[in-house]
């Protein structure tokens, strides 16, 4: 795990909510946050797929409970422990077509799973992350 802190404000997002999302391809595992904004009054929500990160290894969690998360373009997700979710409607629509149709978006064959992490009793994302696919 990395001890050095990125610096959120340098490339940083800190998106409303956040769904990990684990890409398999030709055995190869990759994972991708998939983010969105809420709009304000007129505004429609944004959402937004990160360049990912080969694993999760470089997640560190901050004292104030956020999970920082660079990724392979130098971009650092900040992810708020209470945030992993439903990433709005226009959100979930773009997310259904990743989920349903992956090749338009990846690689043929590679195969694109959410991830759920287990949350403690105050509905906060446990660290670190065990995610409840993985879990028999």
């Amino acid at each position: 795990m990395n001890v050095i802190t990125p610096d959120p404000e340098s490339r940083g997002h800190k998106p409303d909510a956040w769904i990990i999302l684990r890409l398999t391809q030709k055995g190869e595992v990759s994972y991708r946050l998939f983010v969105s904004w809420r709009g304000n009054i007129g505004l429609q929500d944004r959402c937004r797929m990160s360049s990912g990160a080969d694993n999760l290894d470089e997640m560190i969690k901050r004292d104030d409970g956020c999970f920082v998360w660079p990724q392979t373009s130098g971009s650092i997700y900040v992810l708020l422990p209470y945030a992993q979710g439903f990433v709005g409607l226009n959100g979930d629509r773009m997310l259904q077509s990743i989920m349903c149709n992956p090749q338009l978006h990846f690689s043929p064959g590679t195969v694109v799973e959410q991830l759920s992490a287990l949350k403690d009793s105050n509905g906060l994302v446990q660290y670190p992350m065990v995610f409840a696919n993985d879990v028999h």
